[in-house]
């Protein structure tokens, strides 16, 4: 059997050094896991009151 081409490299990716400083402090605001439809509506709402419209124009 014969193998031409190039060689295949592996290399293993270089271990990450985390700071300190990211695990200290208060904790991130976090996300809702589903956009529901009252936070549909409050966005639009909110959109509206502003005077922006993300509706499609006919």
């Amino acid at each position: 059997m014969r193998h031409s081409g190039l060689a295949r490299i592996v290399s293993q990716p270089v271990a990450r050094e985390y700071h300190l400083a990211q695990f200290l402090g208060e904790e991130p605001a976090t996300v809702p896991p589903v956009l529901t439809s009252d936070l549909r509506t409050t966005l639009k709402k909110q959109a509206e009151a502003k005077g922006e419209s993300h509706a499609p124009k006919r």
